[in-house]
């Protein structure tokens, strides 16, 4: 085929050259038109005057006037009175520092800013079902502008990178923003120190990991006695070396 279309082209070329002789002039630029009127008319010679007229929409603002964490002993609450929201989220269309940012220097970033996660995979208890995709290591709740609900989480435990940000799906669209404006910053903060159970439902294994002040640390151990508290002790982090 490729033969045939290179005879064709060259058949064509000849009879243009025939027709109109090996050279031609050049002609001169175009000159842009300066009033609007003008460009209309020249658009419209070009054959442009059909093209629709797209203008795209800004992103929307997000201003955070108030944010405030949910602590432990409050879900209850919470839970009722965001009963009926339909939890959302959504992804960045460009990757930030937030999204890149390992997980658990963020986790130590929260626990600067804010203290304490409001539930982590601890506080479930023994009962809990860990199965692929619904293990977790931390939650973080909070209620932000005195009315939107916000949930922080980790993405796939310590080790991963970026942050869960979910919140009810009205919201939805202002999402992105608020997840910048609320959280965008902790990517550049000092992580606190803090400690976790972590459970990596793949193995079936378990974890403590956090981090000392100087190193982060990722032990494994048997399924933790949550008769005992759903908790580790900072304690637990300094019996073992840091893995990175």
């Amino acid at each position: 085929m490729t033969r045939y279309r290179d005879a064709a082209l060259r058949r064509q070329a000849e009879r243009l050259v025939e027709e109109h002789g090996a050279r031609r002039e050049v002609l001169p630029p175009m000159r842009p038109a300066l009033s609007d009127s003008a460009l209309d008319e020249g658009l419209r010679r070009l054959s442009f005057q059909d093209l629709p007229l797209v203008i795209e929409p800004l992103p929307e603002r997000f201003v955070l006037a108030s944010i405030r964490k949910v602590g432990r002993l409050e879900r209850l609450g919470f839970r009722a009175r965001f009963r009926d929201v339909a939890w959302s989220y959504a992804g960045s269309l460009y990757r930030t520092p937030l999204d890149t940012s390992i997980t658990w220097r963020l986790r130590g970033a929260l626990e600067a800013a804010h203290g304490p996660p409001t539930q982590t995979v601890g506080d479930l208890g023994a009962g809990a079902a860990l199965g692929s995709g619904a293990a977790f290591e931390f939650e973080y709740w909070f209620v932000v502008n005195d009315t939107i609900p916000v949930r922080v989480t980790d993405t796939a435990g310590p080790r991963d990178r970026g942050l869960i940000v979910a919140t009810d799906a009205q919201y939805r669209g202002a999402l992105p923003a608020l997840r910048e404006v609320a959280f965008g910053p902790l990517a550049r903060a000092r992580p606190a120190p803090f400690v976790d159970y972590f459970y990596d439902a793949g193995p079936r294994q378990w974890y403590v990991a956090g981090y000392d002040g100087l190193r982060f640390v990722l032990r494994s151990i048997p399924r933790p006695d949550f008769r005992t508290g759903g908790r580790p002790s900072p304690d637990a982090l300094r019996r073992d070396a840091s893995i990175r």
